[in-house]
């Protein structure tokens, strides 16, 4: 047993870097499209990018906030066509084509996220309201936390709509990779894990291109300026894990329950991280539900602002157990019982779990020979390991782990998304030299803090 090596890997595929752009690619919309709206083309200079950001606004509605709506790759202000005419009754909206799309035209190649945030801070202003509420869209959802947070002035109220670039880059391959070839190769459920292991074949041994590509050089002239390939591999490079710690605004999430390029479970990962008020799925929409279901997700939009922030969304009634439980599958035990629960010891045998385990607190929770995912994971031992894995995949979205040392591992694959864990000792014990996979996740060891974003090396 050895204790932990924590290093980020730089192990990235190329083949992962082109499925990412593929799936983000889309045309840019221009023209005069917003005429039809009887909206006001404004152009307001941005020093970061120096040249003019352009955005079109409808009317001005008194006593009422100003809605800025933020686009994502490969798109424009046109993506929200579909909510304009209904949004713009009750609130004033302010759309930017972000530059490099649309008719914003930049001088500019860095169309990272963070800069797309310090160029929206600096225009808005003078633009928007007092009591203005962002609302982003895929790379729009990152930009509008990364605003929200950094520049709460401008930002009443939070609204994300399938957000993006919030799982490491490593994940968010397997992920895609996954979906992509069950839905057009058509893999069984006993085919897909092989495929996740060769995409972890491929990331170990071909080196990660993201630093190349996003240099000045890259971007030139391995990426020809393209404002498309740039914010695509960008909006998953930019690590925001000290910045999601920060207080946010009441905030409302709406997604598609059939997203194939934003895993459905990052809700809750940005749920725990963000405090979320409220969420809205729509379970047959896919990754633009604005434009799928645009009537609901206005409405969606409408309530929450309209709803105050005095009630936060409601969860299942906790059930407090004072003992320990084993759940074994093989003796056709139910999981279910875990959901919203606290319990001492658990145990988890034998379970290759298709449901998400919520709101599970424990003093330990042992997997052995399972593939088990659990949101909002409490875990508290600090005598002993938090969690012990045994030839299991696990894969925690949010929680607080404590313990002794975290966790124990042997043959297991381990995934840590937007947690926040914390050790006297060594973070993780291993059997073998092995990695686990993390995002936005905060690993605190006695009086000193990482940001854990990345693969982590862990044993020798």
């Amino acid at each position: 047993m050895n204790a932990t090596k924590y290093k980020p890997s730089k192990t990235f595929s190329t083949l992962t870097l082109v499925l990412i752009t593929l799936t983000f690619s889309k045309l840019s919309h221009a023209g005069d499209w917003y005429k039809d709206f009887q909206m006001e083309r404004v152009e307001l200079y941005s020093p970061t990018f120096e040249s003019n950001i352009t955005f079109y606004k409808t009317q001005a509605k008194l006593n009422s906030p100003s809605l800025t709506l933020i686009h994502g790759v490969g798109g424009s202000a046109a993506d929200f066509r579909k909510l304009i005419k209904q949004l713009s009754q009750d609130y004033q909206l302010f759309i930017p084509d972000l530059p490099g799309y649309g008719n914003s035209k930049s001088t500019k190649n860095t169309y990272l996220p963070s800069k797309y945030a310090q160029a929206l801070s600096e225009v808005m202003p003078s633009l928007v309201k007092s009591n203005n509420i962002v609302i982003g869209h895929s790379m729009g959802g990152n930009i509008s936390v990364q605003l929200s947070l950094n520049h709460p002035e401008l930002a009443q109220k939070l609204i994300l709509i399938d957000a993006a670039g919030f799982i490491n880059k490593f994940s968010y391959s397997q992920y895609l990779a996954n979906n992509y070839a069950v839905n057009n190769a058509q893999l069984t459920d006993k085919e897909a894990p092989l495929l996740k292991g060769l995409i972890n074949t491929i990331n170990k041994y071909i080196p990660d291109p993201t630093k190349v590509l996003l240099s000045d050089v890259g971007r030139e002239y391995l990426l020809g300026n393209n404002s498309t390939y740039i914010s695509a591999i960008s909006v998953l490079d930019e690590n925001l894990t000290k910045l999601m710690r920060k207080p946010a605004p009441p905030t409302h999430i709406i997604w598609g329950g059939k997203d194939m390029v934003m895993p459905v479970q990052v809700i809750q990962l940005l749920s725990y991280l963000l405090k979320t008020q409220s969420i809205d799925i729509y379970e047959t929409a896919g990754h633009s539900p604005q434009k799928e279901f645009p009537i609901q997700v206005a409405n969606s939009i409408h309530n929450f602002i309209q709803s105050g922030v005095k009630n936060p969304k409601s969860i299942d009634k906790i059930v407090i157990h004072d003992k320990n439980i084993i759940i074994n599958c093989d003796n056709n035990q139910n999981a279910d019982v875990l959901n919203n629960a606290v319990y001492l010891k658990v145990t988890i045998k034998n379970c290759q779990l298709k449901n998400t385990i919520n709101n599970l607190s424990a003093t330990q929770l042992i997997a052995e020979n399972s593939n088990i995912t659990l949101t909002n994971l409490n875990l508290d031992s600090p005598n002993d390991f938090s969690f012990v894995s045994l030839e299991s995949d696990l894969n925690i979205w949010g929680g607080t782990l404590k313990g002794l040392s975290v966790g124990y591992i042997e043959d297991s694959n381990i995934e840590i998304h937007g947690a926040d864990i914390y050790t006297k000792n060594t973070f993780v014990i291993t059997n073998v030299p092995t990695t686990i996979n993390v995002s936005l996740t905060r690993a605190h060891q006695g009086n000193r803090s990482f940001s854990w974003h990345g693969i982590v090396s862990v044993g020798l």
